[in-house]
């Protein structure tokens, strides 16, 4: 999808990372709503773009970004978009960004976005301190 719409799709990742204990499933679904947010936000004027995917590790979380060159955020805006119903694009229901705060905050983390002239959400997953693996079930 970015390279038919002519966006340069980026990644910024470590040499090495730290484990997370994470449904891989409901982060993947995560990441593809954010994504996908991204690519939309970056082609609205008609021109190409850029989405870039960047993760970090501090000392107890992943950090993961998400950028894009599209119209970014309003301080304003970002107070409502993760409710119900709050969307900008034509036909969607504004709840994708909803779903995805609840999936993070599940894995103990927190979702954000950050106001500015081009688009920046960020979310935390906590990592795995203690080298114990999780039960099954």
């Amino acid at each position: 999808r970015a390279e038919a719409s002519g966006i340069v799709l980026k990644s910024e990742l470590p040499e090495s990372l730290p484990k997370v204990w994470v449904d891989a499933v409901q982060i993947q679904v995560v990441l593809r709503n954010l994504v996908s947010n991204a690519l939309d936000s970056a082609t609205a004027d008609g021109r190409s773009g850029e989405v870039t995917v960047a993760l970090s590790a501090a000392r107890t979380e992943l950090l993961v970004e998400v950028l894009d060159s599209g119209g970014g955020v309003t301080p304003a805006q970002a107070l409502s978009i993760f409710e119900p119903g709050a969307s900008t694009k034509v036909g969607g229901m504004g709840v994708g960004l909803g779903i995805c705060r609840a999936i993070v905050e599940v894995h103990g983390g927190r979702l954000w976005v950050v106001p500015g002239p081009a688009g920046h959400f960020c979310f935390t997953l906590a990592l795995d301190t203690d080298g114990q693996d999780l039960p099954a079930g």
